[in-house]
């Protein structure tokens, strides 16, 4: 399953290479004729990277190929990701009149022809690289695949009842435990009981279910057996007509609810039977009390035995997930996109998330106060299995780690050692994707002194170095590592996708250079509290999405122009300052709100005391058009004539309370 990531890169390149804005840029600067013969290579290529995901287990070449086509893929992206951002800057500079000037030079002729000259050599060069890789593609026999559909529709297939019992090896003490229940006539008081076997996907629940469900004393104490295979989603029909074939060897001549049940009832009423439901997800209990009125005419002792991943599995548990945080990251990294093109990103990678969760891949969910999950976690067998899977591409630096290998692109760094010595440890760091920075607080040693060694490491000048060695970064975490100060070479990062600086207390100010990160989707910059004010320019950020203020309590105002930032779906903090004079430097009135319709989430609004006196410019928000928020905080200082020094909160649906 590795490489339906590479599919899908490849699949990201051909949308690229076919849109008009690209196409634009291809004629703008000579090398639309380049841009076509890559995409007609990748398409070739895209064609048999299915099969080629197939046979790779059983052919080390196949693998080593592969391996070549992912690096090759890779830079084919980034130089793509590079033109696409050059269109951002454009359409940047064009909509701000003070840019004009920049514009005009930016786009003369003479610089038209000399990025065109380095950009077609590059395509040149990228192109050449796949092309040789497409024609080793021949001798190995590939079959073509024009969709990946089978990865994207990844139901489960039917169980069935029958294994042989000389396949079923070290099963014997667990079969003969669940038999005891089975055949224990006093589970419960109720005629029929029922015994749940728990397990992630691939324990062999199923193949234990089989086992028992086709035990000679098993077959003689019980007058009745059925088996269906339930999977998602949980059709009542479709059960009960699996039941009666499994019960009578043949299909019910009719399909209608009314005699379906009537038929399943007095196929059961009087018996002692077992029932098995396997692979059952669904834990709607209307669903399954409808089920239990149905089956509940069996004899005393029948039994329902039930397969299913939902529920704990084990209490040894490598890291927390934040929901939101991971599916940030699966966009920055380009894993997700919407076919129909008018649904958020957002929504589809919840989808994806509920997916796996539901599949047991996450495990103990947090949920928040109105239901909303906040974290997750993931068992460690599974956490090895997807390491496995990942290979090469993905790894952990832990303390004492030998250097990672060069096709590696994500990397978490889990260590309190030097952070110079990152990039000794990654022999071509301009390579990576992701890099997500922890430092742990280690056993034996107080918090002070690994914050100050920290501090001291990182704010060093080489420390611009360090960011710089990382170009072609989409995801940057930098979070709780106790920074003082951001590095101005961070505005060099021009694919970054995301950036999380967040619980770094420290940090006043930001460096005007992160405004030039036009492809930025997500800054978190949470419970930074001593963080005065943002960027000037932050509005140049016309990709943002996520913009995470929750904690900053020293933020005095937000920039003016921020509502131009249409994309926005999170800002969780807005505040309104007082404007000292004329000369001061504009600041964001409530009217930046008007136009970012998309905010979703939470919204909380400070100093509304200084729309005291122009009540007419609250209306400027137009926050009723706000549909997509759950909670709106409005907050104000209390009349100067007023002696508490109590602040004034209201919670839209909620009374007004003094705080």
């Amino acid at each position: 399953m590795a490489e339906i990531v590479l599919y899908d890169t490849a699949g990201s390149i051909i949308r690229s290479l076919g849109s008009l804005a690209l196409q634009e840029i291809g004629v703008l600067w000579g090398f639309k004729n380049e841009l076509r013969k890559l995409g007609d290579t990748v398409s070739t290529i895209q064609a048999v990277l299915l099969d080629s995901e197939e046979k790779q287990a059983h052919n080390h070449v196949i693998k080593d190929w592969l391996g070549k086509l992912k690096d090759a893929m890779y830079d084919a992206d980034d130089l793509l990701d590079d033109y696409s951002t050059q269109l951002l800057r454009r359409q940047l500079m064009t909509r701000d009149k003070k840019m004009a000037k920049q514009v005009r030079i930016f786009f003369s002729k003479s610089n038209q022809l000399v990025y065109g000259f380095k950009m077609g050599h590059r395509i040149k060069a990228v192109r050449a690289r796949l092309d040789e890789i497409a024609i080793d593609r021949i001798k190995f026999g590939f079959n073509e695949h024009t969709t990946a559909t089978q990865f994207e529709h990844m139901k489960r297939q039917d169980t069935h009842s029958f294994v042989h019992g000389e396949d079923v090896i070290g099963r014997e003490d667990d079969k003969e435990s669940i038999k005891k229940l089975l055949f224990d006539p006093n589970m419960n008081e109720k005629n029929v009981s029922i015994i749940t076997i728990v397990g992630i996907g691939g324990q062999g629940k199923t193949t234990l279910a089989q086992y028992v469900y086709n035990d000679e004393e098993v077959r003689r104490h019980f007058d009745l057996r059925m088996w269906a295979c339930v999977s998602d989603p949980f059709d009542m029909k479709t059960i009960i007509v699996k039941l009666i074939e499994s019960a009578t060897k043949k299909r019910p001549k009719s399909l209608e609810m009314d005699p379906l049940q009537s038929e399943l009832r007095a196929k059961i009423d009087g018996k002692q039977y077992l029932l098995v439901l396997d692979d059952v997800w669904n834990e709607n209990r209307g669903i399954w009390s409808d089920l239990e009125k149905l089956i509940v005419g069996g004899l005393r002792g029948s039994k329902v035995l039930i397969t299913t991943r939902s529920g704990k599995v084990a209490e040894i548990i490598d890291y927390e997930i934040e929901m939101t945080v991971l599916i940030q990251l699966w966009i920055a990294q380009g894993f997700l996109h919407s076919s129909s093109g008018n649904r958020h990103l957002e929504d589809i990678g919840r989808e994806y998330f509920m997916d796996l969760l539901w599949r047991s891949i996450f495990q103990e969910v947090q949920r928040d106060i109105v239901g909303e999950i906040g974290k997750c976690k993931m068992h460690d067998l599974i956490h090895d299995l997807a390491q496995s899977v990942a290979g090469e591409e993905c790894t952990i630096l832990y303390p004492n780690r030998e250097k990672v290998v060069g096709r590696t692109r994500h990397v978490a760094f889990h260590s309190s050692d030097s952070l110079l010595d990152i990039p000794a440890l990654l022999p071509k760091p301009n390579k990576m994707r992701t890099l997500l920075l922890r430092i742990p607080i280690l056993p034996g040693f107080d918090d002070a002194f690994n914050s100050n060694n920290l501090v001291l490491e990182l704010n060093k000048p080489i420390s611009n170095t360090l960011i710089s060695s990382f170009k072609c970064l989409r995801a940057l975490n930098l979070s709780q590592s106790s920074i003082q100060k951001v590095p101005n070479s961070i505005g060099k990062l021009e694919h970054l996708r995301f950036l999380d600086l967040s619980r770094n207390e420290d940090i006043k100010l930001l460096p005007a250079s992160i405004t030039k990160l036009q492809n930025l989707q997500t800054l978190r910059l949470e419970f930074c509290r001593g963080l005065k004010e943002l960027p000037e320019e932050t509005r140049n950020l016309i990709s943002l999405r996520h913009l995470g203020l929750e904690g900053c309590d020293s933020l005095t105002h937000m920039p003016h122009g921020l509502g131009k930032l249409i994309a926005l779906q999170t800002l969780s903090l807005y505040i309104l300052g007082k404007k000292k004079s004329f000369l001061s430097k504009p600041k964001g009135g409530l009217g930046e709100l008007d136009g970012l319709d998309e905010l979703r989430g939470d919204l909380w609004i400070k100093g509304l005391e200084h729309l005291r006196y122009s009540p007419s410019k609250a209306k400027a928000a137009n926050l009723e058009r706000k549909r997509h928020l759950q909670w709106l905080m409005l907050e104000w200082d209390p009349e100067p004539s007023d002696e508490s020094d109590k602040v004034w909160r209201y919670l839209v649906g909620c009374p007004r309370s003094q705080i």
